[in-house]
């Protein structure tokens, strides 16, 4: 993707084209907006929209060498104080999993996110 950031326009924004990838144009926007803020310092509590930090941090935990994130720590732009890189994911193979049915036999309608670790300061 890198190769292709700075002639990202040429790639159709139309989802229904034979000119390329469909979704490539999108995908290179977004990859684009990581990259400039990155190449611009910004702080992970100094982005506009708490979702796109949610995103961008994420991006670093998982696809950037470790503690790469640990530089754009900390910003208060929206007073919700300073902002700290993500935690990699633990690994899961889909070779672990063996499809066997859940303890109890029956599938709740219910969820209950409980024992689900929250990402801190997720909203």
């Amino acid at each position: 993707m890198d190769q292709d950031l700075p002639d990202r326009m040429s790639f159709s924004a139309n989802l229904n084209t034979a000119t390329g990838p469909i979704g490539y144009r999108k995908a290179l926007d977004g990859y684009a907006r990581l990259v400039r803020s990155d190449e611009q310092k910004i702080l992970y509590g100094d982005e506009s929209f708490s979702s796109f930090c949610r995103v961008r941090r994420r991006f670093h935990a998982e696809c950037m060498p470790a503690g790469y994130g640990d530089q754009f720590a900390g910003g208060n732009r929206n007073g919700r104080g300073g902002v700290n890189p993500f935690k990699p994911l633990p690994s899961l193979m889909s070779s672990w999993l063996d499809l066997s049915p859940l303890p109890g036999g029956t599938v709740s309608p219910t969820i209950n996110n409980t024992d689900c670790p929250d990402d801190e300061e997720d909203e």
